[in-house]
């Protein structure tokens, strides 16, 4: 199981490296700050079953964690309100599928989209918005 496999926003990312950091502090201490103690008391329990390694293997695997962290594309997505965890996994799930295997979203609530979003990837920009076609036909039509 990837250690990405369940990160589906940029704040997550940024958690997990937060996560990784703290951990690499802790390598070479012990007691309250020690790698055992770190895992149960500052990193949840989804996170930290990728982290119940042994003592040898934990400066390579935190290293290769960085590495898969560097490799993640983003996907930035403004909406008009916040969507649930279950959409933003759905379009994530979608985006890995259609675009990259590692990717995460950037998450913003613009209420003035009224509905749809506006994304951006890879230098490339979508208004799908409420916003931009209504003020489409107010300018083709007029103001009422």
């Amino acid at each position: 199981m990837d250690i990405l496999e369940n990160i589906w926003t940029i704040d997550q990312v940024n958690e997990l490296i937060q996560t990784v950091d703290t951990l690499n502090n802790s390598l070479y201490t012990k007691g309250k700050q020690s790698w055992s103690e770190v895992l149960l008391t500052r990193v949840g329990t989804d996170t930290a079953k990728y982290f119940d390694i042994s003592e040898e293997k934990r400066k390579a695997y935190l290293d290769e964690v960085r590495q898969k962290i560097k490799e993640v594309a983003v996907l930035r997505l403004s909406v008009a309100v916040e969507l649930p965890t279950a959409s933003i996994q759905q379009i994530c799930l979608w985006a890995r599928q259609n675009i990259s295997p590692v990717i995460v979203l950037d998450l913003a609530v613009d209420r003035s989209l009224i509905a749809g979003a506006q994304i951006s990837f890879s230098g490339k920009y979508v208004d799908l918005s409420a916003k931009t076609d209504l003020e489409k036909l107010l300018e083709k039509y007029g103001r009422l």
